[in-house]
């Protein structure tokens, strides 16, 4: 049987390349722990300035989900390019602000606290175009991929 293989890309966003899908986070990545009490800090700090780095050269990603990032050796490669675009310019306030979304309604489904805050927070030290009259379009942006997401949960349920 022949192993799983994705496309990727580097951070340095050279050519695309195949690795095992070993190295993808995963929900027990985020947590320190098995309680799930201490969240690893370090881990989501270093995806978001990821997410910088890429907005920075004007790839708007649209499905920053954390299992859609592969992680090894401190070096984070994405993958699941359906969708991706790509600017000649650094992304507007806006396409940021939906692509941490995403992150944020995924690490808040997996009941990291605060994780709103957290990622708002942490974008707005590497972005300080972003100031606090954003969180609340922030949050807006993060309730709507909720209810998507909670409909979706809801009707595949359903479904089984």
């Amino acid at each position: 049987m022949r192993k799983k293989y994705v496309k990727i890309f580097s951070e340095k966003l050279r050519i695309p390349g195949a690795y095992n899908v070993q190295g993808f986070i995963k929900k027990d990545d985020i947590f320190l722990n098995n309680k799930k009490e201490k969240v690893n800090y370090e881990l989501i700090k270093n995806l978001i300035f990821f997410l910088f780095k890429l907005h920075e050269k004007g790839i708007y990603l649209k499905d920053t989900k954390y299992n859609n990032f592969y992680y090894f050796k401190g070096d984070f490669k994405i993958f699941d390019l359906e969708g991706i675009k790509f600017y000649k310019k650094p992304l507007f306030k806006f396409e940021r602000l939906k692509d941490l979304s995403t992150l944020a309604m995924v690490l808040e489904w997996q009941k990291v606290k605060n994780a709103r805050e957290l990622v708002f927070n942490l974008y707005k030290q590497f972005y300080p175009e972003i100031n606090e009259k954003d969180f609340g379009e922030f949050n807006c942006l993060v309730n709507k991929k909720r209810k998507k997401r909670e409909k979706k949960f809801a009707t595949s349920c359903i479904k089984s």
